[in-house]
């Protein structure tokens, strides 16, 4: 009796997760939502995303992070597919699973430059980055 011992190498995504977008929800916060990191690319399990964000056009580097684990963000996940008894080999095409999150306590009528990127055991690439503008406050609006 042979006993074989798998070993998995994980290391860093190859790259950042796709489909990024993100909308004002008020005058102080932000609603990012992302599809994950295409399989190929994930080299290990993406147990976590970092959010970059910072100012448009501000004068000093004030970007901030945070981190999010993927089961507190996940908010569509998609159905198992199911198997053909068919000879043939048909190639399926299986959604890509969606995460989103919020930033709160931003400035005012304000623009923010926003990356992510996925974490297994190491930091993967930044995804490129979006710009979104916080909405004006009501008494401030003409």
């Amino acid at each position: 009796m042979y006993l074989k011992i798998f070993s998995f190498l994980y290391t860093a995504p190859t790259m950042p997760p796709t489909t990024i977008a993100a909308v004002n929800t008020s005058s102080t916060s932000i609603r990012v939502e992302w599809s994950e990191i295409l399989p190929r690319y994930r080299h290990g399990i993406v147990r976590q995303y970092r959010i970059f964000y910072r100012e448009e056009n501000a004068f000093l580097n004030n970007t901030k992070n945070f981190t999010v684990t993927s089961n507190e963000t996940r908010i569509y996940q998609p159905n198992s597919t199911s198997t053909s008894s068919s000879r043939r080999r048909r190639a399926v095409t299986t959604p890509l699973e969606r995460f989103a999150t919020n930033i709160t306590g931003l400035k005012i009528f304000t623009n923010y430059s926003i990356q992510i990127r996925g974490i297994t055991i190491l930091e993967g690439p930044d995804s490129s980055p979006i710009v979104v503008i916080t909405d004006e406050d009501r008494e401030f609006a003409f």
